[in-house]
């Protein structure tokens, strides 16, 4: 039997963590995206609401885009992190809340949205530039 390299890159545990974390919440944010189309397109049977949602989640990455590399360079990375994600999930919460309960209205889910939307803008670049935290200057030079 031959024995089986792994790469020295895939052995750096916080590393995958990382990924699986970066991962999960793409996926998590895509699939929120989905849930809220559907949710607003079945309330108002009109497509221009799907726009609204599109746009509300983009305007704060694009607004925000100064501050929030600002806040990345300055601060700590991980707190920022964890104030984003808990933001994000008491969003989310809210909305299912609202859903549940059927106290939802359009505006209040583009407001949700929004809200969402900038800690996802702060969370973003703190997630992308803790990768040169984790990974060391000799695996990332190969």
């Amino acid at each position: 039997m031959f024995p089986i390299k792994v790469p020295l890159i895939f052995q750096n545990k916080s590393l995958i963590l990382l990924l699986a974390a970066r991962i999960s919440t793409i996926i998590a944010f895509q699939m929120l995206t989905v849930a809220v189309g559907w949710q607003i397109y079945s309330y108002t049977q009109m497509p221009f609401y799907l726009v609204l949602v599109g746009l509300v989640q983009f305007l704060p990455m694009f607004l925000l885009a100064l501050v929030v590399g600002y806040v990345a360079d300055r601060y700590d990375k991980k707190l920022i992190i964890c104030f984003s994600q808990i933001v994000e999930s008491i969003g989310i919460f809210l909305f299912a809340f609202e859903s549940h309960n059927r106290w939802i209205i359009k505006e209040g889910i583009l407001v949700n949205i929004f809200i969402i939307g900038i800690a996802n803008s702060f969370q973003s670049p703190s997630i992308q530039s803790l990768l040169s935290n984790v990974v060391s200057k000799e695996i990332s030079q190969r």
